[in-house]
């Protein structure tokens, strides 16, 4: 959901950015540096995978999270960031730089965590908690109403973090052993829960 938000959120800003400047599309006149532009490229390649009429939507939901954060990097803080993308984090009192450097480093902590995750790789050593918590201020930050939905639905993931602590070396997706009750509360045992 933080991607889905946090994407939706910079796109808006781009077309206002594009449209303040009777550009058409902020994919093709925005001021990226080479990287930017072959990300925007792969993208339009997905999109067009099948055959498809490619779209503005079709391409922006192509792009990655990478591409977002690296949208709010210091690179574009003059030419995207003060006068566009700052009003896509519009929940804060920081000054515009400061701010800048926050909503950076959450998406890149989100970002490594999403990878990682994604990738099957250990994740129990994080600070998972925080991890949460980051992604619910990030959302906060772009719509109160967003952040409180993770909240509340965030509240088994909270919990299983309160009972195992950073301690998820036994905590399997779909695999879940109550350190109090030593009852299973998912769809099936992982190795570590058969006896």
């Amino acid at each position: 959901m933080v991607e889905v938000v946090v994407r939706n959120s910079l796109d808006a800003q781009m077309r206002n950015w594009a449209a303040s400047r009777q550009n058409s599309d902020w994919l093709r006149t925005a001021p990226l540096d080479g990287r930017g532009r072959a990300d925007i490229m792969k993208a339009k390649d997905r999109a067009a995978r099948g055959g498809r009429q490619v779209t503005h939507g079709h391409v922006v939901a192509e792009l990655n999270l990478g591409f977002w954060r690296y949208l709010v990097s210091r690179r574009y803080y003059a030419s995207l960031w003060v006068p566009n993308l700052r009003h896509a984090f519009p929940r804060t009192d920081a000054p515009a730089d400061q701010h800048r450097r926050r909503i950076e480093s959450d998406l890149e902590q989100l970002l490594y965590l999403r990878n990682r995750a994604a990738h099957h790789e250990p994740i129990h050593r994080r600070d998972l908690m925080a991890d949460l918590e980051r992604a619910i201020a990030l959302l906060a930050c772009i719509d109160p109403g967003s952040g409180a939905v993770v909240s509340a639905t965030g509240a088994p993931v909270r919990r299983g973090i309160e009972s195992y602590g950073n301690n998820l070396q036994g905590l399997r997706l779909g695999n879940w052993r109550s350190p109090q009750t030593g009852s299973i509360t998912a769809l099936r045992s992982g190795p570590e829960s058969r006896r």
